[in-house]
């Protein structure tokens, strides 16, 4: 799939189970969009706007979303193992249980980020920005896994492979 949205607004649209794997969704407004279950592997989402966005059990995995806003998203059991999120903006991101495994979140701004049972095994969160130590008493990694300078994450508890949520995507 292909599909440019760069031109498009689609604001408000209900997107959920939608099949999306490859698309080209540069620059694309998908604020306040519901993509519950979406597939997004693999997706251009570079600069998206994503604010509000209800994004739960969706798959964003090899993902390219450098500089995408996800303001104020709903990103519960979202995958994005592997994706490319430098610069991108999770401000009060709700990120329970989504799982960044091997992601690149160089520059990425959390201020404000919900990060419960996050995973961040892999990945690597340097000069990430908005991260305290205290939200991340709940989210945990591995000695892979790139911090910013004074910051640490208990290590997961399971191998990351095996905290793959099944369900998710449209499938599920």
């Amino acid at each position: 799939s292909s599909t440019l949205a760069s031109e498009f607004k689609l604001p408000d649209s209900d997107l959920g189970k939608t099949d999306l794997r490859g698309a080209n969704l540069e620059d694309a407004d998908l604020r306040n969009v519901l993509m519950k279950r979406a597939d997004l592997r693999g997706a251009r989402l570079l600069h998206a706007q994503l604010g509000l966005a209800r994004l739960e059990r969706s798959d964003l995995s090899e993902a390219d979303a450098r500089r995408a806003d996800f303001t104020n998203a709903d990103m519960d059991r979202v995958r994005l193992l592997g994706a490319d999120l430098r610069d991108a903006d999770f401000s009060d991101a709700r990120l329970e249980r989504t799982n960044f495994t091997g992601a690149n979140l160089k520059g990425a701004v959390f201020t404000g980020a919900l990060l419960r049972r996050t995973i961040f095994s892999d990945a690597d969160l340097t000069g990430a920005r908005g991260l305290k130590q205290d939200r991340l008493r709940e989210a945990c990694g591995n000695a892979q896994t790139r911090l910013p300078a004074g910051l640490t994450l208990k290590e997961c508890e399971m191998d990351p492979e095996a905290m793959i949520d099944t369900a998710v995507g449209p499938n599920s």
